[in-house]
């Protein structure tokens, strides 16, 4: 077995990694984050409990802190790719199948509940709920379209 030829190919994959390549690595933290968030405030909220409420609170600010690193990659992946995923489509039909512009939406919406979260001292209500509910719904099927892109 040739050794040094593996060797020149790994360190060529290596230094051939280009920042819009871990846009397919960082969006799962968001995900991930106002995810377990929800559910923390969920469980907290039923059962009372301030820690859970807490975890859900930290989870969703870690989670808007990771979309930074989403967008950017995001924004030099879609600059340096054909399918310009955040140009305008020539029908209102296939805007709502834009993987940019749903993913900016639900982010939109987590700001905007971070916000409501942050003014009324952490208050988690039914308006929080449905309103994260639905970004979460929002950006599942963005996520999904975006791995539809990649694949």
């Amino acid at each position: 077995m040739n050794y040094g030829n593996w060797k020149n190919k790994f360190l060529m994959e290596i230094f051939n990694i280009k920042i819009s390549d871990f846009h397919p690595i960082v969006v799962h933290f968001p995900i991930a984050l106002l995810s377990v968030g929800f559910l923390f405030d969920l469980i907290g909220n039923r059962n009372n409990s301030d820690s859970f409420k807490d975890s859900g609170w930290y989870c969703m600010i870690a989670g808007i802190i990771s979309l930074i690193p989403v967008f950017i990659t995001g924004i030099i992946d879609n600059n340096n790719n054909s399918a310009g995923f955040l140009e305008f489509p020539p029908s209102l039909n296939e805007l709502f199948y834009m993987h940019g512009y749903i993913v900016i939406t639900a982010s939109v919406l987590f700001l905007g509940m971070f916000y409501y979260r942050w003014k009324h001292s952490r208050l988690t209500d039914k308006l929080y709920f449905i309103v994260v509910g639905l970004g979460l719904l929002i950006m599942f099927y963005g996520a999904m379209l975006g791995g539809e892109f990649s694949h």
